[in-house]
């Protein structure tokens, strides 16, 4: 996961009326064989009393066969019980300059076995989402007793909210087999609705999941 964040600072030239934006961009290579202590999964978008059907799972593991298992990268797992299911991991980083407003790209490579012939099934109908935050994103119920994010990263699995939709999560390889083959797929670059002002130590949130809409 590769994350761009480029510092924009309005600068007022003294003695006269002018403004200029200044920028300085700075890259965030995520190697998870490095960063891989402190992500925390989480779920969201169904009731709190399907909690135990949905059995979330995260971790950093090993990538899958035939992909290189010298590899990590973050892993999840969960069920979704009611045509809707967002699983996520998130992790606090720090390292940007403290209460700076920040503009955020980021680019993701991740490992599925959904090969692109697909038309039907997961691959399609489940969309990788991923975003920066000052925020925490917390899962919490609602009133109407549903397990909800704390910020908006867009309902079903084809919104954005203010955060990154890089799409469906099919590989690139081609037909649809029964038991389809794990695969790298890179997505393009992708510019982030809204800016990140850190807190005061130059910290923000990560977080990156899929939402489905396939039950299952």
């Amino acid at each position: 996961m590769r994350i761009l964040v480029a510092f924009a600072a309005s600068i007022v030239i003294a003695g006269c009326a002018s403004v200029g934006t200044s920028h300085v961009t700075q890259t965030f290579n995520f190697d998870f064989d490095q960063v891989r202590d402190g992500w925390i999964p989480g779920a969201t978008d169904f009731p709190v009393a399907q909690s135990a059907a949905v059995g979330l799972f995260g971790a950093v593991q090993p990538l899958p066969a035939p992909l290189n298992s010298s590899n990590m990268g973050v892993y999840l797992r969960g069920t979704n019980v009611g045509g809707d299911l967002f699983l996520f991991q998130k992790r606090f980083f720090t390292g940007l300059a403290g209460l700076s407003t920040y503009l955020i790209s980021a680019q993701v490579d991740f490992a599925t076995a959904y090969h692109s012939g697909c038309t039907a099934g997961p691959g399609p109908i489940t969309n990788l989402k991923m975003g920066v935050s000052i925020v925490e994103p917390v899962a919490a119920a609602d009133a109407q007793g549903v397990i909800r994010l704390s910020i908006d990263k867009g309902a079903g699995p084809t919104a954005a909210g203010n955060f990154l939709n890089f799409g469906d999560i099919r590989n690139g390889q081609a037909g649809c087999p029964s038991s389809g083959t794990f695969a790298i797929r890179t997505t393009q670059m992708k510019s982030q609705p809204t800016a990140l002002t850190t807190d005061a130590n130059g910290g923000f949130w990560v977080f990156i999941g899929t939402q489905s809409g396939f039950v299952g």
